[in-house]
């Protein structure tokens, strides 16, 4: 397959803009809405001292945009892993860890999954192209991101009631102001993942 870029988009896109959309009749802005589940795979270290911990996961955000097209897709989810440069120029949603020492935020890199799942119909190119391909729409097939990361978070430790406490802490997730009007996380699923 020559000439087989999976990810279309126009010269225009703005990978620092969210994809929402706009409902013209209520003359209103419809975030995006980000799936985003959490897979625990270890708790690397509890330190009441310095009141953190540190906490190794595997992050998923799911999202459509509706400004792109793929040219065929397969219909194995795998099988459409985009390339470091296609991810580039892609908008990801920056979300905050609320509770780490710098605000860390999610970023691509070279560690980082993003791939299509197939879920939409697709459209044939028009016969004069020469290459028969399978259009599909950015708003019916979804993008998803996955990253591992080992962070250290911040967590107030009650040990008042030690060696019986139990204690709380948590992952706090953010949307950066500038984006909560176009961006909304929803909480998918968190759970225990063991390599």
């Amino acid at each position: 397959e020559d000439n087989c870029t999976m990810l279309v988009m126009k010269e225009n896109y703005n990978k620092k803009i969210a994809p929402f959309t706009f409902n013209y009749d209520e003359e209103k802005i419809i975030p995006v809405d980000v799936n985003i589940s959490m897979a625990v795979m270890d708790v690397l270290s509890i330190q009441e001292v310095n009141l953190v911990y540190v906490l190794k996961f595997r992050l998923l955000m799911e999202w459509y945009d509706g400004r792109l097209k793929y040219h065929n897709l397969k219909t194995e989810r795998s099988a459409n892993l985009l390339t470091r440069e296609e991810i580039d120029k892609l908008w990801i949603p920056f979300v905050v860890f609320g509770n780490t020492e710098n605000n860390d935020a999610t970023k691509g890199d070279d560690d980082t999954e993003v791939t299509i799942t197939r879920e939409g119909d697709f459209i044939m190119s028009s016969p004069n192209v020469i290459e028969e391909i399978n259009i599909f729409t950015g708003g019916d097939n979804r993008i998803t991101f996955q990253q591992v990361y080992s962070k250290s978070f911040k967590c107030e430790y009650q040990l008042q009631l030690y060696p019986f406490d139990t204690q709380k802490c948590t992952v706090d997730l953010e949307v950066r102001k500038l984006e909560q009007s176009s961006m909304k996380l929803s909480p998918n699923m968190i759970f225990m993942e063991s390599e």
